[in-house]
């Protein structure tokens, strides 16, 4: 068992996103079809606010629910609730700044105009952890056995 164990950690990655992954996919391609298809945060500007909102209610309900996963155990050992709270704060922390970092790349090599400066960069990871630690606390006020 334990970390090393690369079959139950197979296992646990398909489960979770089998079960969870839908969340965050589903809500990247409609961030795609916002942003490329309609071009909606050029005529609405202030939608950026709840999509960086809820983005980080997405990731976060996919963290929290694979770390809750039975399946988990197998792959990673046994864990506590604080553990698996904290992994998920700091996951959702960590894919934000993965995003941002990538839009700042994407931007510095001219294929996109994602980010209009450090202020809203900063709103942006703001916004989605506040939306991200909401969610675990509210998955945490509600908690039931998966």
């Amino acid at each position: 068992m334990g970390i090393l164990n690369a079959k139950a950690m197979r296992m646990w990655v398909l489960v979770s996103i089998r079960q969870t992954g839908w969340v965050p996919i589903l809500f990247f391609l409609l961030h795609i079809l916002v942003s490329k298809g309609f071009e909606a945060y050029l005529h609405l500007p202030w939608l950026d606010i709840p999509m960086h909102f809820f983005g980080g209610v997405a990731i976060t309900y996919f963290l929290w629910h694979s770390l809750r996963n039975p399946k988990a155990e197998d792959a990673l050992g046994p864990r506590t609730l604080q553990a698996d709270t904290l992994l998920a704060a700091l996951g959702v922390g960590t894919t934000i700044a993965i995003w941002e970092f990538a839009e700042w790349s994407t931007d510095a090599l001219g294929f996109t105009d994602a980010q209009v400066g450090l202020d809203d960069t900063m709103l942006d990871m703001f916004l989605g952890l506040t939306g991200g630690w909401l969610y675990l606390v509210f998955a945490l006020l509600c908690r039931r056995p998966l």
